[in-house]
């Protein structure tokens, strides 16, 4: 038997909502390149927040792509793999060569806004279609990107682009400045001796002229 057998959905309603979602994954892939470009340009003020939260958002933009392709083999169509092909049908155009963060980031919410509308409108689509799974797919991604999409401001400051844009309740949001983050996680000697067990290098080091400071004061006084 055919997936389609098991789904107990018309077949012709299942085939216009796969073609929307095919339309959606180009989309998605133009997006997912336009990201790492941005990932790898950024310049300037608020590079750290910047290159950090575009490396989030393409995980996520390719986790989304993966999950629209499963899709469209449930509906029992052939998702496209070839880039050539989303760069002749996807309705988002490639970008390069962007490094300020305000066009970045001004780039980022009106894709994000373009997503958002061909969404609602494949969440439609599906539920007219009877096609739960899709509609619920549809509604999980409208959720999560309003939220991302209200919570962003773009400024003419690229200051304040750095600090504020694209705010996200994700866990790896940062809280703590980049130094003193990157210190604590990536350096080992810095890391505290508690959780390990190990004194850092640069407490040895101290101990030992300590100890040895301590010895030759030792020695003096019995010399005395």
């Amino acid at each position: 038997m055919k997936t389609m057998d098991f789904l107990h959905l018309d077949a012709s309603a299942a085939k216009g909502v796969a073609a929307s979602l095919k339309q959606l994954l180009a989309d998605y892939q133009i997006f997912y390149s336009n990201l790492r470009g941005l990932h790898w340009n950024i310049k300037g003020h608020g590079f750290f927040v910047l290159h950090a939260k575009f490396e989030e958002l393409y995980d996520d933009v390719s986790e989304k792509a993966d999950e629209l392709a499963e899709r469209i083999l449930m509906l029992g169509e052939v998702p496209e793999n070839r880039f050539s092909e989303y760069l002749r049908s996807a309705r988002l155009k490639e970008v390069s060569g962007i490094s300020c963060s305000d066009e970045a980031v001004k780039l980022v919410l009106e894709s994000y806004g373009h997503l958002i509308g061909e969404e609602r409108k494949l969440l439609a689509q599906a539920s007219e279609a009877g096609d739960e799974g899709t509609a619920a797919l549809m509604s999980d991604y409208l959720k999560e990107q309003e939220k991302l999409a209200g919570c962003s401001r773009p400024t003419t400051n690229d200051r304040a682009v750095a600090t504020t844009a694209l705010r996200s309740d994700r866990k790896t949001h940062r809280t703590k400045p980049i130094a003193e983050e990157d210190t604590e996680i990536h350096n080992p000697v810095f890391r505290p001796a508690a959780k390990s067990g190990i004194t850092p290098p640069a407490d040895r080091r101290t101990n030992r002229r300590s100890s040895s400071t301590s010895r030759r004061r030792a020695g003096r006084r019995s010399c005395g």
